[in-house]
C-alpha cells in the first residue's frame, strides 16, 4: 500500500513543475499572516498591504464595535424608554436583542 502512495506522488511530480509549486507556496506564505491565522480558529488571515480594499474592510470591521456603541448611545439619548433594551452584535450571527421582561 505504501508503494502505491509513493508511485502516485512520483507520478504527480513527473507532471508538475516543482519550481512553480515552490513559487506558489512562497507567494502564499508572503500573503498569509501566520501568527494571526494560528490565533484565529478556522480562519486564514491575510496580511495588511496585500489588497487595499481588503485592508479598508478590515479596518472598518475592527471599528464596528465602537460604531455600534455610538449608535446605541444616540438611540438611547433620543428614546430614553429603550434603556432596558440590550443589543449585541455577534459577527457571523448578527444582532442579539434582549428586552427586560416587565413585572
Amino acid at each position: 500500500r505504501f508503494e502505491a502512495y509513493v508511485a502516485y506522488i512520483q507520478s504527480v511530480l513527473q507532471h508538475c513543475c516543482v519550481q512553480s509549486l515552490r513559487d506558489v507556496q512562497a507567494r502564499i506564505a508572503d500573503i498569509i499572516d501566520q501568527e494571526a491565522t494560528e490565533e484565529e480558529r478556522n480562519t486564514v488571515v491575510i496580511k495588511f498591504g496585500f489588497h487595499e480594499e481588503l485592508d479598508c474592510a478590515k479596518e472598518k470591521f475592527a471599528s464596528l464595535d465602537n460604531i455600534l456603541d455610538e449608535a446605541g448611545m444616540k438611540v438611547i439619548s433620543n428614546y430614553p424608554n429603550l434603556r432596558n433594551v440590550k443589543a449585541v452584535f455577534l459577527h457571523q450571527l448578527g444582532f442579539l436583542i434582549a428586552i427586560q421582561k416587565s413585572e
